[in-house]
């Protein structure tokens, strides 16, 4: 098996103040599609080859987690390529994310330890980005649209601030090249 985890700087703390949420949306809506693989079968190409592909927001980065076999790895990281550089952000499958999405926020309003949590970082950060809800408000979430993902992939998904470490069945000069394959194409500076 190899397993990576990646990161790149901006997080939520780059969301849009009147679009809060749009990090977190974006990042999970690069496994659902990308290129010439609709969401399906995107999902059935990573499913086939027992590939595990994750995308993650903090307030600071957005992260990313992959896991595969080592027989996997090449077809694994062409995968990861198309997410990150190609990703579709489809209407079905955005539609489908942000309902789960707002669900999600509309369980948090009656939540105790939730609303805490959030009147905290209002109340640590008042105007500042960390005062936001990382993954969105109720409010938020349904006027966030695909050139909003877009957006926000083409100003964070860059090479300057990407952090990797990978483990695992595999040599430095291997993983140069698949590390090479995924991040290369990705612009050189963030719009941070």
């Amino acid at each position: 098996r190899v397993a990576m985890e990646y990161s790149f700087n901006g997080g939520s703390s780059q969301d849009p103040a009147d679009k809060r949420g749009t990090g977190s949306v974006t990042a999970n809506m690069l496994d659902e599609g990308a290129a010439d693989l609709d969401s399906k079968a995107f999902h059935e190409r990573l499913e086939r080859r027992a590939i595990e592909m994750n995308f993650s927001v903090t307030r600071d980065y957005l992260r990313g987690s992959m896991r595969m076999l080592k027989e996997n790895r090449d077809e694994a990281f062409g995968l990861l390529k198309l997410a990150l550089t190609s990703a579709r952000f489809d209407s079905d499958p955005l539609e489908r994310v942000r309902a789960q999405m707002v669900s999600n926020a509309r369980r948090e309003t009656t939540n105790p330890v939730s609303i805490a949590g959030r009147k905290f970082w209002e109340q640590a950060y008042g105007t500042h980005p960390y005062a936001r809800a990382p993954n969105g408000t109720v409010e938020s979430l349904p006027v966030i649209q695909a050139a909003d993902l877009k957006d926000y992939a083409k100003r964070v998904l860059a090479k300057d601030t990407l952090k990797v470490a990978v483990v695992g069945d595999i040599d430095a000069d291997a993983l140069g090249k698949l590390l090479d394959t995924a991040f290369g194409a990705l612009p050189a500076k963030a719009n941070l």
